[in-house]
């Protein structure tokens, strides 16, 4: 079984854990947030680091603004995690010629989103 946390609990957050509930093949395992702004019963994180270096967390998804996912999307990718990161990859062409690299290194998937994967 594949075990899951979330990065970003906000509304995009939210709806991955209840799609992730569903899925016999996944295991929301931990969550985190810097403000909560509902209430959840999922095991929180106390920090993106605990999710990111915890070695029975196999996938990540990104929930976060865009000024916060790139950083967070390779940290995940070099420690070994699959991501799935809710933003775009990129957000100049500097950035897509260089993104690519960090999954590849990493052996690692990083899937995105249609509308996301524009460049």
């Amino acid at each position: 079984m594949n075990t899951v946390a979330i990065i970003g609990m906000g509304k995009m957050g939210q709806t991955r854990a209840h799609s992730i509930e569903k899925e016999s093949r996944a295991r929301l395992v931990k969550v985190f947030d810097v403000h909560y702004a509902t209430p959840t019963d999922y095991p929180k994180a106390a920090s993106i680091d605990e999710i990111i270096q915890d070695p029975k967390i196999d996938s990540v998804f990104v929930c976060l603004p865009n000024n916060f996912n790139k950083p967070t999307t390779i940290a995940a990718l070099k420690a070994g995690k699959n991501v799935f990161c809710e933003k775009p990859p990129a957000f100049n062409a500097d950035e897509v010629r260089r993104r690519p690299l960090t999954p590849m290194k990493s052996a690692k998937s990083l899937p995105r989103n249609a509308p996301a994967a524009r460049f």
